[in-house]
């Protein structure tokens, strides 16, 4: 046996070695295969089998050793890339439908493969040479990023919400919360501070058929505080533990028992005082059972447009009165919403205060629209116009099974999800793009297009090579995403762009909670 002889068996015994050592490339690339379910290994276990085959027909194997040699350096850097972020494994719809468009490709690929070698044949080639530009398309196409872009920057968005308390419970809601056009906010305890004042106390009595008497005002106030004392006590809603501790310091108030209370959601309470029956609550419940003077209404209207809720209180068939209380709006929610709206969303306001209460508050934070409901709890009830007509985010401060994300409690943590799963979502479309446009330069240059026009060609070994260079690139572009910073506002408006040709879902309802 000759020299040369002896340099083949030696050199084919590494290549098997190499093989052996970097099995997981075929058993996971022809598995797919097989179970046709291609992933990334799949073009270059395949081309590296091309390969092994060209190579017995140089008679010399050290192209397939470097070749496997060079994915399998590539795949360990990547996986120690990534070794640091929380691997989460739930599919979206959205990246099952980039697996198996990546699916598709690779068969494409395989079969350009395939037709490139016919063709080099029918040209009349010897079979070395078409083979090896057969070998070429599978090894220098880029499918190996195609596979990994989206489960890899969902993984890095995942780690990026923990890094901020941001807890994420399906990484389908970066999907929704990119998709979204309309985000609906609990307006109590996140627009404003949730812990509401009394402000102003306008009793009844203190009218007069000349109009207002002020000498007739502490008298009949400290009842009106007295009896609304009592009867707000019975509930442990925001507003009437403001007007119970307003009681405490301000009447001779003595908690006391009231008699066949009822509480009605979202509109007001009703119960007997020393054997008195009493209401309070809004202006619809109350309306219906006492007479409500203009004067009354007139001062209710001026607290209703300075931001406050106007609560009515009656006795009996007697209006006592009404005391006005305001939840400060928080000093964040305004510039928390431009950022909202600058990254496309239409801000709407959730809140059962009087319609003008609402309204002042909204316009002072720069809402779009007033949705009359509650989030959650007993009295949770939000219109299936606004859950149905669009994509929508809820976005309230109570924790519940619902919640898809919850937040810890700043306002910015809302327009900071909302740029994370936006710059997310972008990151995964801009790496696709450059993936494609690789391959669409690429795949011509290995089928040996430009071999006879111009000389040019790409041998196994420099296919594979430029792979892995593209790869470690895309991989390093996916990486970037760790290095923003999701609470900075300056991009928001280049994240307000639509994409026209996804397909929404009428359904799509993506609820954030915030811890309290």
């Amino acid at each position: 046996m000759d020299n040369n002889a002896v340099a083949v068996i030696l050199q084919m015994l590494l290549c098997i070695i190499i093989i052996i050592l970097n099995k997981k490339i075929f058993i996971s690339g022809f598995g797919g295969l097989l179970k046709k379910a291609p992933d990334k290994f799949s073009l270059i276990a395949l081309g590296s089998a091309a390969c092994f085959v060209y190579s017995i027909l140089e008679k010399s194997f050290l192209t397939t050793a470097v070749i496997i040699t060079l994915f399998a350096i590539v795949n360990i850097i990547t996986e120690r890339l990534f070794a640091g972020f929380e691997d989460k494994k739930d599919p979206t719809p959205f990246s099952d439908k980039m697996k198996k468009k990546s699916e598709i490709f690779v068969y494409i690929v395989i079969a350009i493969s395939f037709v490139t070698f016919i063709i080099w044949m029918i040209l009349g080639a010897d079979i070395k040479i078409a083979l090896g530009y057969a070998a070429t398309v599978l090894l220098s196409a880029g499918s190996f990023t195609l596979f990994i872009s989206a489960p890899l920057s969902y993984d890095i968005a995942h780690s990026i919400a923990a890094k901020f308390n941001i807890i994420v419970n399906d990484t389908e809601v970066f999907d929704k919360a990119d998709d979204s056009e309309k985000c609906i906010i609990n307006k109590t305890g996140i627009i404003t501070v949730g812990k509401p004042v009394v402000t102003d106390v306008f009793s009844s009595d203190s009218l007069t058929s000349s109009g207002y008497s002020a000498l007739k005002v502490d008298r009949s106030e400290d009842e009106l505080i007295r009896i609304a004392g009592i009867m707000e006590a019975q509930s442990s809603h925001p507003v009437a533990v403001a007007v119970t501790e307003y009681a405490h310091n301000r009447a001779e108030f003595e908690k006391s028992d009231v008699s066949g209370f009822i509480k009605f959601e979202g509109k007001g309470l009703e119960g007997k005082i020393n054997d008195a029956v009493v209401r309070c609550g809004s202006h619809e419940f109350i309306s219906n059972h006492v007479i409500i003077p203009a004067e009354i209404e007139e001062r209710a209207g001026i607290f209703s447009t300075l931001g406050k809720t106007p609560i009515y209180y009656a006795r009996d068939n007697k209006l006592l009165g009404i005391i006005a209380v305001q939840d400060a709006v928080n000093e964040d929610s305004a510039q928390s919403i431009t950022e909202l709206k600058d990254m496309g969303l239409k801000v709407l306001l959730l809140t059962r205060d009087n319609p003008k209460t609402a309204k002042a508050i909204a316009d002072k934070v720069g809402a779009y629209e007033v949705v009359y409901g509650s989030f959650s709890g007993e009295e949770k009830e939000i219109s299936d116009k606004y859950l149905n007509e669009e994509n929508t985010i809820l976005i309230g401060n109570d924790i519940n099974e619902e919640a898809n994300v919850i937040i810890n409690g700043s306002v910015f943590d809302i327009s900071a999800f909302i740029r994370l799963s936006k710059m997310t979502i972008k990151n995964i479309y801009r790496n696709i793009f450059w993936i494609l446009l690789y391959n669409i330069i690429m795949i011509p240059v290995a089928c040996g297009c430009f071999a006879k026009a111009f000389g040019f060609e790409l041998s196994p070994v420099v296919g594979a090579l430029l792979m892995c260079i593209a790869s470690l690139i895309i991989t390093c572009s996916i990486l970037g995403l760790n290095r923003i910073d999701i609470y900075d506002p300056s991009r928001d408006k280049t994240l307000n762009r639509r994409r026209k040709w996804r397909k929404r879902s009428r359904s799509n309802i993506l609820t954030i909670s915030l811890k309290s």
